[in-house]
């Protein structure tokens, strides 16, 4: 998501496709799409998520606008935001993990 110009495209796509599989497993389950929802909303994973995809899409976006102006210097801003991003996602992966395991 952090592809300059095509970063927020790529992201939206994915929150699309993440929310279809939602639908689709809630679906099949049997239970509203509604209701896998607010499950989601409720859980510390889809918050360290959004903020992790919100912050990527931001600083593409920001990035895009700095290489139009010609300035270079906004990629070391863009790797450590990388790095954050990263490291809320390696987070949210472990907090997954723990809460798969003790069946939740």
């Amino acid at each position: 998501m952090f592809i300059p110009f095509a970063g927020p495209i790529i992201g939206l796509a994915i929150l699309f496709n993440t929310g279809i599989a939602l639908g689709a497993i809630a679906s099949v389950q049997g239970y509203p799409v509604f209701i896998a929802l607010i499950s989601e909303l409720l859980l510390p994973v889809f918050w360290l998520e959004f903020i992790a995809y919100s912050m990527a899409i931001a600083a593409s976006l920001w990035l895009a606008r700095r290489l139009l102006q010609r300035r270079w210097l906004e990629l070391r801003n863009t790797a450590i935001q990388i790095g954050m991003c990263a490291a809320i996602l390696i987070l949210s992966a472990v907090i997954e993990a723990w809460l798969i395991s003790i069946g939740i």
